[in-house]
């Protein structure tokens, strides 16, 4: 008897996903189901994560772009060329697929005349300020009228289906994940290879780019300067602005303060969250945020901007974190200030906080979450 097929349809392999797409696999056998991943490319250009394929415990294949190859690299557009080909040869039962993309324009359109049940995953929220355009509105909600279901990154996601018309009854909010066990590990053990420093660290990791506007976290770091001297600020990551942000630190004479580390890889991030005694996620709008869910699973203490779907659902105000808007320089400063004054209750927050995603965030949890639209 042959095991009834679940197709995953996305963009590119990266090393948040395929942690879940193994959990996602493991759980489907133990149902009778079969899981099979279809990537519409291997990569494209501003991605710098070095992706080990034979990580992945489960069934996948990569698309054959062919002349569209290098529009995908470059711009990041899937066109998911091949995938009605490879519909068929599969067969399969269900298929969720991620976001509004082209493949899931595809699988509306293939709905019309099969019997295709597409389920959407999307993380999508509502921006602050920023209007969708009548065009946008009209697709998603023809998309959304013929899904059978719906899987949301949050509590947020999940308002903004039902605003484009999804039945709140086919609508979970799962949520979103990483390799939560991996970091609250590693970072341990990095804790104990640590050797005790007299500077307090806080930590950004992330993109430097427009949208992140890590300028604001600088501001922050010379206004707490002109009152404390203990203290360094690590910025992990690169991007556009990098050389911007590297100029404004040297003019504002925080040469001795602010480290830049460049990106590093997934392995290498433990190291700094180890060292971290506070964690400063800042970002103009992100429809989730993992390196949230890493510094929670971490232990470390956040400040976590209300502009990040994440925040809404993983913050609970002054348990497992603090809820913040960057833009309020020197109600920051002052936060960030007494956070540092105050180690004993951080570490308590930080244990809250770790505990809370191992419970409600693991890759166990969210897979069980995304199974259960069956």
């Amino acid at each position: 008897m042959n095991k009834e097929l679940i197709v995953m349809v996305t963009n590119i392999p990266n090393q948040y996903r395929i942690p879940l797409f193994n959990e996602l696999h493991l759980q489907l056998e133990r149902k009778g189901m079969s899981l099979h991943v279809i990537f519409g490319a291997i990569g494209y250009q501003r991605r710098s994560t070095k992706i080990d394929l034979t990580d992945c415990q489960f069934s996948y294949e990569i698309l054959p772009s062919g002349w569209l190859r290098n529009i995908e690299y470059k711009t990041g557009f899937m066109f998911y060329c091949g995938l009605k080909h490879a519909l068929q040869r599969l067969k399969p039962a269900r298929i969720i697929v991620a976001g509004y993309s082209f493949a899931t324009i595809k699988l509306w359109a293939k709905s019309w005349w099969s019997d295709v049940k597409y389920y959407i995953w999307s993380g999508s929220i509502a921006r602050k300020g920023k209007e969708h355009s009548s065009l946008r509105i009209f697709q998603r909600k023809l998309l959304i009228r013929r899904a059978q279901g719906f899987i949301a990154y949050g509590s947020l996601a999940k308002k903004n289906f039902e605003l484009f018309g999804a039945d709140p009854s086919k609508v979970i909010a799962v949520g979103n994940t990483v390799d939560t066990i991996y970091f609250e590990k590693e970072t341990q053990r990095m804790t104990q290879l640590q050797s005790d420093s007299k500077r307090k660290h806080l930590t950004y990791v992330g993109y430097l780019t427009p949208r992140k506007n890590v300028r604001l976290l600088i501001e922050v770091v010379y206004e707490l300067s002109l009152i404390r001297n203990d203290f360094v600020f690590d910025i992990v990551g690169d991007g556009e602005c990098r050389e911007e942000l590297e100029k404004l630190a040297l003019s504002l004479n925080l040469g001795d303060k602010i480290f830049f580390h460049g990106f590093q890889q997934k392995q290498e991030l433990p190291k700094y969250l180890a060292k971290s005694n506070c964690f400063l996620f800042q970002t103009d709008f992100d429809i989730w945020g993992l390196v949230l869910n890493e510094a929670m699973a971490a232990g470390v203490p956040c400040l976590a901007s209300t502009n990040a779907g994440a925040t809404e659902d993983l913050i609970i105000e002054g348990v497992t974190g603090f809820k913040v808007n960057f833009e309020n320089t020197l109600a920051i400063v002052e936060k960030v200030n007494w956070v540092l004054n105050q180690p004993e209750e951080m570490k308590k927050i930080g244990s809250t906080a770790k505990t809370f995603i191992g419970s409600n965030y693991s890759l166990s949890k969210c897979a069980e979450n995304m199974i259960s639209i069956f």
